[in-house]
């Protein structure tokens, strides 16, 4: 019951029985000496407690047992469990991973310079594990339906299978998911131990040994120990394979204590080492920024020398271009480049010669007078000159003879339109007066071709 000052620890979680007590010979073997602390948790409703605790779930489990190694003063642990304590041995080292299962002082901000938060699980002893390969349905169809064949399974039945408060537990209040142990979450800083029984009728003990016994499981610091000859739990009654048993334990403790003591002495050189480069790196960093510094203000010198050197030689260029643009224009005036000549205006009819122009009027043709316009047509009857419209019905008998009668007599009469004569047309007299003015142009030099369009009244008598 006192505060033990012990580094490295065995933490052990029992299986569905009567608790811890069936395992304290095998605890006692385990331990590596009298000074490592043994910690046995025990669970109420699987220990078959009359009127039990609730069971805690995972996270509550992880913090109630992280409260329990402060309280002892334990840093580390290799924690151990036997079946169903293999499923929450597997959620300590789930919850250590996050961080879950950090010390008190360290969760309340103390000793943050002591190099942070370190793992609390030192390594893994899976007992007749039903935490590996979970996720397949043989431990679970084995555990909760599997039918009876004989007295000891029928006793195993009904006495812890199917007990009140373990049935809870299982068929309520253990999260399988969160139980089932990964090899991928494994690693050689936290060894793993994987104990199976040959003749086990929950775990695949040949499956569990096939996966966590090859050398993919070795490289993450895995090892399987085969106890032939005895079912689930066996090794209990079992002195051989108990003591097998014990001494692996007490050989992964000491691997653990080995990795611990390596992981230390790696922290303490690389923190070593991190210093000694900061400090170098600040050492060159400085040296570094006085050269940058130097080099920037011989770079800003040049740069400023180069600027009015620069300056200068543009000063001149543009000196010897502004010369020579002045003697240029010296050479030549102003006006001579800018100033153009009018253009001559074009040439008119009355540039043309005299002689010409009365040519051109005096061939040109009078034009007609015009005609009026023509009357209406009108039709004339002979012999008479009244207009009609067309032949007439006399007013006569009304009977059928009389009117056929009639009819003959109106259309002997002959009809005849009179037409006047149509005068020349204007038209015609512009496009003769035209051509002939075509004609005496063409005879003309070829700089008199340039002349206006004569407009109608030129050529009206």
């Amino acid at each position: 019951g006192g505060e033990v000052a012990s580094p490295q620890a065995l933490l052990f979680i029992h299986g569905v029985g009567v608790g811890p007590a069936p395992y304290a010979a095998f605890l006692d073997m385990a331990a590596p000496d009298r000074a490592v602390p043994v910690v046995a948790v025990e669970l109420a409703a699987p220990a078959q407690r009359l009127f039990p605790y609730p069971t805690a779930p995972p996270a509550r489990f992880a913090k109630l047992v992280a409260g329990a190694l402060d309280d002892l003063g334990i840093d580390r642990a290799v924690v151990s469990g036997h079946s169903l304590g293999s499923a929450y041995a597997s959620y300590l080292a789930a919850a250590d991973a996050r961080g879950d299962l950090a010390p008190r002082a360290a969760a309340e901000g103390e000793g943050a310079g002591s190099g942070g938060y370190r793992r609390r699980v030192g390594g893994l002893v899976l007992i007749d594990p039903i935490a590996c390969l979970l996720h397949q349905p043989g431990v679970s169809s084995q555990f909760i339906y599997t039918p009876v064949r004989s007295l000891k399974e029928a006793a195993d039945d009904y006495y812890f299978k199917k007990e009140l408060f373990t049935a809870t537990v299982v068929s309520r209040h253990l999260p399988w998911h969160d139980a089932a142990l990964w090899l991928e979450d494994r690693a050689p800083h936290t060894p793993t131990l994987v104990a199976v029984s040959g003749d086990d009728s929950i775990v695949p003990a040949a499956a569990v040994a096939s996966v966590f016994g090859s050398w993919q499981a070795r490289l993450r610091g895995v090892k399987v120990l085969n106890l032939p000859g005895i079912g689930h739990g066996g090794w209990l009654g079992d002195a051989v394979s108990g003591e097998r048993l014990a001494e692996a334990t007490r050989a992964l403790q000491l691997e653990s204590d080995g990795a611990f003591a390596v992981s230390a002495k790696a922290a303490a050189s690389a923190a070593s080492a991190a210093s000694a480069a900061t400090s170098s790196a600040a050492t060159g960093l400085g040296y570094a920024l006085n050269s940058t510094a130097t080099a920037i203000g011989g770079g800003v010198n040049a740069t400023a020398a180069a600027i009015g050197g620069g300056a200068t030689g543009l000063s001149s260029y543009v000196g010897a271009t502004a010369a020579a643009i002045g003697s240029t224009f010296a050479r030549f005036p102003l006006g001579d480049f800018f100033v153009a000549p009018p253009p001559p205006p074009p040439p008119s009819l009355l540039d043309l010669p005299t002689d010409l122009l009365a040519r051109v009027v005096s061939q040109s043709p009078p034009l007609a007078a015009t005609a009026p316009p023509p009357s209406p047509r009108r039709a004339r009857v002979s012999g008479s000159s009244r207009p009609v419209s067309g032949p007439s019905r006399p007013a006569g008998p009304s009977s059928p003879a009389a009117r056929t009668a009639s009819r003959k007599a109106s259309t002997s009469f002959r009809i005849t339109r009179t037409r006047p004569a149509s005068a020349p047309k204007a038209a015609s007299v512009k496009a003769a007066s035209v051509k002939a003015t075509a004609a005496e142009l063409s005879r003309a030099p070829l700089s008199l071709l340039r002349w206006r369009r004569p407009a109608d009244e030129d050529f009206s008598p």
